[in-house]
């Protein structure tokens, strides 16, 4: 399977942190998350890279396979099973059961529930405790969302900062539970993590916002959705990513 996946690294991360909740899309049994230890997770094609499957398809390009539209998060066991049953797992039902899989994940997560005050406010705590406060910046002029992606050299991932903004109103509701001093102290956290964070002087831009990603809920991909929606959410409000 490793030799015929040629997703790159974001993909990967899409796939695994995005579009599940850690178990596999056919079975349900937990993999883990991508990059994670204990992560057992594959990714496995729809429209197959293999002639000896019935989902081959000789006309199309490798980009159109390794698409995440193609892909879905499998453990071992149910990647060889489609492979080794593909006329029952064809095309058209495994395309069927991805995207019901990936419509119950983002039912699940749906920010209506007031759970995420919870899960906001977990991560706020745990923040607080680790990092010092910042001050003395100096502020400087607001620029546009786009402008920001652009300057930070982020258009790889533009659509995962824009899902993060497309929910910042459930964030907001978080903010307004929070005295403006604790409001302070996690813009500065934020701030901080960032600065840590661009000292890197090897890391893509890319993988320094995955980076801060982690350095925001540490090993629990479950809740990168919220992460995604934090820093996104600063990403936008704050003048650190201008500079």
């Amino acid at each position: 399977m490793g030799n015929r996946v040629n997703l790159n690294i974001n993909q990967k991360r899409k796939l695994s942190w995005f579009y599940t909740d850690g178990n596999c899309c056919l079975c349900h049994s937990f993999i883990g998350f991508f990059e994670n230890n204990g992560f057992i997770g594959e990714f496995a094609h729809i429209i197959d890279l293999k002639k000896a499957t019935s989902r081959y398809e000789k006309n199309k390009k490798i980009e159109e396979l390794n698409n995440i539209e193609n892909i879905m998060v499998l453990c071992p066991t149910c990647h060889t099973k489609i492979d080794k049953e593909s006329n029952e797992y064809t095309t058209l039902y495994l395309k069927e059961i991805k995207q019901q899989y990936e419509d119950n994940i983002k039912m699940s997560r749906e920010y209506s529930n007031p759970k995420y005050l919870e899960v906001f406010n977990d991560i706020y705590t745990t923040l607080k405790d680790k990092y010092k406060l910042i001050s003395n910046r100096k502020t400087l002029s607001p620029i546009t969302i786009a402008e920001k992606i652009n300057k930070n050299d982020l258009n790889e991932i533009s659509e995962i900062i824009t899902e993060g903004l497309s929910m910042e109103s459930c964030f907001v509701d978080y903010l307004d539970t929070l005295s403006s001093a604790e409001r302070t102290e996690l813009r500065k956290i934020i701030i901080e993590i960032y600065l840590e964070e661009v000292k890197k002087e090897n890391s893509s831009s890319t993988d320094k916002f995955h980076n801060m990603v982690k350095s925001i809920i540490g090993t629990n991909m479950g809740n990168y959705l919220y992460a995604i929606t934090i820093l996104s959410y600063y990403f936008e409000e704050c003048d650190v990513f201008e500079a």
